[in-house]
């Protein structure tokens, strides 16, 4: 029994820790990387994509992601002796909720503040995904324009619609409006019920099913997608397009290139368009892999769950495995523009 309760105990105090460190370097290192993200897609000529209209918006709703649910939880293991009201998303609470507190019985003002918390969570997360899809679209866009047989089909229209910047804001205020609306659902599912539970979700199924069928699998699969279409199509282009129609070999290759396409070869505008769907590809990569844990934690949860015990108390041991699977989420968000750093030379050279 004592070993049993030291276990326990150890188990505790390292999910604390874990949640303590982990959240500190999200909230930290994920605002000064979005910070040079916004610094770096408004120079030019990257402010005169379309593409990085939404990835800035999609990093706006990073900021948020950030400082929401982490900071809390970042708060709530630090502050130990405050009377903090856990904002668990999802599933059962992660943090034990301290045993001063003088009443089990929620304040409005503690509803209302969960509710938006959740609110904003679940918003921008949809918006961070909604925009990387976008992006994805504009890459495959960008790639369907410099096909020659295709310039008078619909594909080339419909990829021409998502390549300017006046339709790039249209979509992205568009995409906000949208998400604002759907995302009041959660607003009505997120309640307090009382504060030894936090602040979860009503209808635990719906919730479960809602966010693993949106976020994990249908828009991580449509960015998927159209990544791959976009690679297929990079790799069926030739370098440029020669257009003073210069002769092929077999290997579709230039016997002869005039001098204009050896410079816009070389120009700075055709570097930023490979660079910035490079980087597209990437952030979906990390995006898919990031979101496949939870997804699968979820569903995994809500098989086992038992519903007449799912008020009380989870084992320490589980609340340990939640924390880092929950913490995946935002690896994404918060190191998103380090991954870029290390393995794209042109971002990295602006910033040397």
């Amino acid at each position: 029994m004592n070993n049993s309760i030291h276990n326990d105990s150890e188990l505790d105090l390292s999910t604390r820790y874990l949640n303590i460190y982990g959240n500190l370097f999200f909230v930290t290192f994920g605002n000064i990387g979005n910070l040079l993200k916004v610094g770096f897609f408004l120079q030019k000529p990257l402010r005169s994509c379309a593409c990085s209209v939404f990835i800035l918006v999609a990093t706006f709703s990073n900021f948020i992601t950030l400082n929401n649910i982490p900071l809390h939880r970042l708060l709530v293991n630090v502050f130990t002796s405050s009377y903090w009201v856990n904002a668990g998303v999802g599933w059962s609470k992660i943090e034990k909720i301290r045993s001063n507190l003088s009443s089990d019985t929620a304040t409005d003002f503690e509803i209302i503040v969960c509710k938006l918390r959740i609110y904003f969570h679940m918003l921008s997360a949809s918006l961070t995904f909604q925009m990387l899809l976008l992006a994805s679209i504009n890459r495959l866009g960008s790639s369907w324009r410099r096909r020659k047989y295709q310039q008078q089909t619909c594909y080339y229209h419909i990829a021409d619609y998502f390549c300017h910047m006046s339709n790039a804001f249209k979509l992205s205020l568009i995409s906000c409006i949208v998400w604002a609306i759907i995302s009041l659902q959660h607003v009505f599912n997120y309640t307090i019920v009382s504060r030894s539970q936090g602040c979860v979700a009503r209808n635990l199924t719906l919730w479960t099913i809602w966010v693993t069928s949106i976020h994990c699998l249908l828009l991580p699969i449509l960015m998927t997608l159209f990544g791959i279409l976009t690679l297929k199509n990079i790799r069926t282009l030739p370098t440029i397009r020669c257009l003073h129609n210069r002769r092929y070999d077999q290997n579709r290759q230039f016997v002869q290139m005039c001098h204009h396409c050896v410079d816009n070869r070389r120009s700075s505008q055709y570097q930023v368009e490979k660079q910035l769907t490079l980087m597209i590809i990437a952030e979906i990569i990390v995006t898919v892999l990031t979101s496949v844990p939870y997804a699968a934690y979820s569903f995994y949860r809500l098989l086992t769950i038992n519903k007449y015990t799912y008020e009380t108390n989870i084992s320490n041991k589980a609340n340990w495995i939640e924390s880092i699977i929950r913490m995946t989420v935002y690896l994404e968000p918060s190191c998103g523009c380090y991954i870029y750093l290390i393995t794209l030379t042109t971002l990295r050279k602006r910033f040397n």
